[in-house]
């Protein structure tokens, strides 16, 4: 797991400043059973020197495990040697996991 999160630090920092949204939507009268359980979700990933921020909107998520609706931001922030990886939950304004990693000792 290590080798990738530095592989991921590394590109971070050798690619360009960058913004993108996403908007999954799927609508049909044909398929109204099949609508009700296929994604309806957007997605925002932007990229600002070594940090990264991906915002998830998930509208109707069903695994075997859980129910994964709602608002969710992934954060990973690049600075010197430490990089520190977070996931939020943004409608309980909660951090769930949390990952602290000196890059320095990986690379």
């Amino acid at each position: 797991m290590f080798l990738i999160i530095q592989e991921v630090i590394k590109q971070l920092r050798q690619i360009p400043d960058f913004s993108l949204e996403m908007k999954l939507n799927l609508d049909s009268n044909l398929f109204n059973i099949l609508t009700q359980h296929i994604l309806n979700d957007s997605y925002k990933i932007s990229k600002l020197r070594g940090n990264l921020r991906i915002d998830l909107n998930i509208s109707n998520m069903n695994t075997s495990l859980r129910n994964l609706k709602g608002k969710y931001s992934i954060l990973v922030q690049d600075k010197d040697d430490d990089c520190s990886i977070l996931k939020l939950d943004n409608e309980k304004n909660t951090v769930i996991h949390c990952f602290y990693i000196n890059v320095s000792v990986l690379i």
